[in-house]
């Protein structure tokens, strides 16, 4: 799978700079702004890439680097690096490497290489790194960003990462939707001509479909993809094909096309040697010849396709009992690939969970080593002044009279005072240092016992639903099954969502000042946030579409605060339309994007306390109470404010404005 990827990956990116080559022929530029010898140096390295030479080629660049200044040799330098640690499987040098690649190639603008850099630091993290959370996350937000750029080779790599990642996790119909929409990016935009591996894309869609037993359809898109005729997967899509007639039993189809793959195999098209077994089988089934399509059954090294192989032998031969003992055998084979996704992902987040308990807990400590010191040094400073005193004292009792023994004495009972109230101060900081102590010892356990009864709830019902799904003695009708489905798909987002809340309020809390601002379109940020939840909520745009209104800021955390918002109204506005709305006259001189529902609204009382983490108006509500103090903290950041509009009374309104530079 990783190889694969690698090699599509590769040859992509390669055809895409085949017009830069031909232009370098003639003129001493190309993309990296570096000579035509190093470019070529550099592309002869990245075909071969199983070559040897590919570190060999990256410090022939570094030397460049060194000698003409030019940063884009750093980057094609760690393109290779990356791929060489890749084929290693080094975690280590591969994620400093593709840090530092990802963060010069944007500082360049170099937005091919960035992509590709992300598109395989995902793939890496779910087959190397077997981080399939972290990976899932990170190519939801690279399809994102890609959105946003418009480019449709971003859009091709960013969704054709995504589609791996579900590949991996055996999501078939999400998996088929994001190869879909990937080549779809390449076809539109009339990529696909300068792209010699579509047929690998095609044999993905086609294995998903038959996985998902649209047998149909399958065929459909493998023949689709046959008929290009480009890249080396064209025998194993014509065993798809062939696969998919013979689920069908539509037996004269079935060996037409057998002696066609037969014929393309002999022609030196290579096929995956399970595949080769498989066709075994299903010709042996065909001619009734169980005991041989047994044997080549078992033959099969993948065990998923040798239990489902056997299975069908058994099914065909009417051999019920070892039918359902191999039933029996792919049910537990299937749900312990799902538990290890599960525990994969559990392990991840509670990885998260314990790096900011250690982060918190070493803060933690350093205030507390901080607040020792300061009372350390209070106290040897307090002994100094009370021995200078003392010794004054008694210098002055020898010299002086009784006069100046008077004097002493009133100067004395001054510096007492003084002291007394030095001493005092220092046990009110004290007092105040334990008090925001005790604080914060009680919202570590709120927040523990929140955060624990809503992982708890989603987990219980995911928990639940599944085991009635896989419980062999009930039978359950097709609906009841969808709702279950349905069920198990809404708590897992919920999940999802409440982990997201966490890790973005924890990275708020640790880097609150790493705001990426740029020139935002607001009437086209608004427009793309309605399309967004048009399948879950009707919004309504209240702004001036023909006067454009533009903001220097961060388009990523202004588009975080307005989701929480909505997402916050959705909770208790359930039927009505929501408004979402800019004005330039509420507060002049600057930006007013709001948010305004038709729900039960908020208690002036609330004013303030509701942007407070873990407040909620209804406590029985679902959720942390953290999606509004997130929100808060992120304009903030922007240097701008949320409020709660007061004098609203239709529902509930909150106001979020921001400076115009």
């Amino acid at each position: 799978m990783k190889k694969t990827y690698l090699l599509g990956l590769i040859v992509f990116i390669c055809a895409l700079l085949l017009p830069q080559c031909a232009v370098a022929a003639s003129e001493p530029d190309n993309e990296y702004g570096v000579p035509r010898d190093a470019y070529e140096m550099f592309k002869r390295a990245y075909n071969n890439y199983l070559d040897k030479q590919l570190l060999s080629a990256s410090d022939s660049l570094m030397m460049r680097y060194r000698h003409d200044r030019n940063r884009a040799y750093l980057v094609m330098a760690y393109e290779l690096q990356h791929i060489y640690y890749y084929m290693q499987e080094d975690v280590e040098n591969f994620d400093k490497v593709v840090e530092k690649g990802k963060a010069l190639a944007l500082e360049l603008d170099l937005q091919q290489s960035y992509y590709g850099f992300c598109a395989n630091e995902i793939n890496f993290n779910v087959e190397v790194s077997k981080r399939m959370l972290s990976a899932l996350q990170q190519a939801k937000e690279l399809v994102l960003m890609a959105e946003d750029s418009g480019d449709p080779v971003n859009l091709y790599l960013s969704t054709f990462a995504l589609g791996q990642v579900y590949q991996w996790r055996q999501d078939w119909r999400k998996a088929y939707d994001c190869v879909t929409r990937s080549f779809d990016f390449l076809v539109n935009s009339g990529m696909d001509t300068r792209v010699g591996s579509l047929s690998e894309m095609f044999e993905m869609m086609s294995f998903d479909m038959f996985k998902l037993h649209r047998y149909d359809k399958a065929i459909e898109i493998a023949e689709n993809g046959i008929s290009h005729e480009k890249g080396s997967y064209v025998a194993n899509l014509k065993y798809l094909r062939l696969a998919s007639l013979f689920m069908q039993n539509r037996t004269d189809e079935f060996y037409a096309q057998l002696t066609d793959l037969r014929k393309t195999v002999q022609g030196g098209d290579e096929l995956k040697k399970n595949y080769e077994n498989l066709v075994h089988v299903y010709e042996e089934l065909m001619a009734q010849n169980y005991i041989a399509a047994l044997g080549f059954a078992k033959r099969i090294e993948d065990l998923g396709q040798r239990l489902e192989a056997e299975e069908l032998v058994y099914l065909r031969s009417d051999d019920l009992k070892n039918a359902h003992q191999v039933s029996v055998m792919i049910r537990d084979y299937n749900d312990s690939i799902k538990s290890q996704i599960e525990a994969s992902d559990l392990d991840e987040i509670h990885a998260r969970l314990n790096t900011n308990e250690l982060e918190k807990n070493a803060v933690k400590l350093q205030n507390e080593n901080t607040h020792l010191i300061y009372i350390g040094s209070l106290v040897i400073l307090l002994v100094v002044l009370v021995y200078t005193i003392l010794h004054t004292l008694t210098r002055k009792k020898a010299l002086r009279k009784l006069s100046q023994t008077n004097a002493a004495l009133v100067s004395a009972q001054e510096n007492e005072r003084l002291a007394m109230a030095s001493t005092e101060n220092a046990l009110r900081r004290a007092q105040d240092a334990l008090a925001k102590a005790e604080h914060a010892d009680k919202m570590k356990r709120e927040f523990i016992s929140n955060v624990s009864h809503e992982i708890r709830t989603p987990l219980n019902a995911i928990s639940g639903f599944t085991q009635l799904l896989l419980d062999p003695d009930l039978e359950m009708p097709r609906e009841d099954k969808i709702v279950c489905n349905d069920q198990i798909q809404e708590n897992t987002e919920k999940l999802t969502k409440l982990i997201n809340n966490i890790l973005e309020i924890s990275t708020l809390d640790t880097s609150p000042d790493t705001a990426n601002k740029e020139l935002v379109d607001c009437n086209e940020l608004l427009d793309g946030i309605k399309a967004y939840y048009c399948d879950l909520k009707e919004i309504n745009i209240n702004y001036q579409p023909d006067k454009k209104v533009f903001i220097h800021s961060d388009v990523t955390r202004i588009r975080s605060i307005l989701s929480k918002l909505i997402e916050n109204s959705m909770k208790y506005a359930y039927k009505e339309p929501l408004t979402l709305g800019l004005s330039l006259d509420e507060n002049p001189g600057q930006v007013t994007i709001f948010v305004a529902d038709q729900g039960p609204g908020i208690p002036v009382s609330m004013e303030f306390s509701i942007f407070e983490r873990f407040k909620k108006v209804d406590e029985f509500s679902p959720g942390l109470g953290l999606g509004l103090s997130i929100a808060k903290t992120l304009a903030e950041s922007l240097g701008g404010m949320l409020r709660l509009d007061i004098k609203y009374k239709g529902g509930c309104r909150f106001v979020l404005i921001l400076p115009v530079e």
